[in-house]
């Protein structure tokens, strides 16, 4: 037996996703078949095998996906006389990769919160892609990026603390999170300035007075007037900048109190 000539079609590199080869070989093969196979170079085990047959008569193999990480070399061969010789040149095969990867979130996030685009491009694998926005190594959102240049929403939550936070966004790539682009800084909730209209001295038939607060607030501020400890009145500001009144009653003790 002896082989004249040997083809692989279709030519040039394996795409990421695999694809299926045609092997033809031109000879006089053995009566119980030659054997072909892709294999990754360095790596005995076959990816694809099959047999040639018949000479001239083309023998499939289906090379699968590359699911890893990185690219991979693969070749083909015919075995004759118990050896495996190369046909044509070796073929690369890309793996995985991400070649862009971008969010949409402004400098600086509002303290509510919001919600922002995250984009990855390039050959991901068919599970999707995890991203997430932290702060402080904490998740606050996370999702899952399912076909390169498809975004998905991240809805970043408010920022209840009493200071800023620096937030990234940033996608879970062969077990290590990558980060994308530039961190946001989210403002926390913060009073800048808090002012009463009572008088020095309040008269003894109490009275109605202004309580304003300014910064970055939450929705509704409890604020309230109080002498001992004890609540003489309470209520709510509603936003930065807007007055509440709180009456304060008579003082019906016989002794001044603050």
């Amino acid at each position: 037996p002896y082989v004249s000539s040997a083809e692989v079609v279709p030519a040039g590199d394996i795409p990421v996703e695999g694809d299926t080869y045609s092997v033809t070989l031109t000879g006089l093969l053995s009566i119980r078949g030659t054997d072909v196979r892709a294999r990754i170079e360095g790596e005995e085990e076959p990816l694809a095998e099959g047999k040639a047959t018949t000479s001239g008569s083309a023998v499939e193999l289906a090379v699968p996906a590359n699911e890893g990480y990185d690219v991979r070399t693969v070749v083909f061969e015919y075995r004759m006389n118990g050896t495996w010789t190369q046909i044509g040149d070796s073929r690369s095969q890309a793996g995985y990769s991400v070649s862009n990867a971008t969010h949409n979130a402004p400098a600086t996030i509002p303290t509510g919160g919001g919600t922002y685009s995250v984009t990855l491009t390039g050959i991901l694998p068919a599970s999707g892609v995890d991203v997430r926005a932290t702060s402080g190594g904490t998740a606050l959102v996370t999702g899952k990026v399912t076909a390169s240049r498809a975004a998905v929403s991240l809805t970043v939550p408010a920022n209840t603390t009493g200071a800023d936070r620096t937030v990234t966004f940033e996608y879970l790539w062969n077990g290590t999170w990558t980060k994308i682009g530039d961190s946001r800084t989210q403002q926390g909730y913060k009073v800048s300035a808090a002012t009463h209209t009572a008088p020095a001295t309040i008269p003894g038939q109490g009275g109605s007075y202004n309580v304003t607060l300014t910064g970055v607030l939450p929705s509704g501020v409890a604020v309230r007037a109080q002498s001992g400890g004890t609540a003489l009145v309470s209520g709510t500001v509603p936003r930065s900048g807007t007055a509440v009144s709180l009456t304060i009653p008579g003082n019906l003790s016989y002794t001044n109190r603050t």
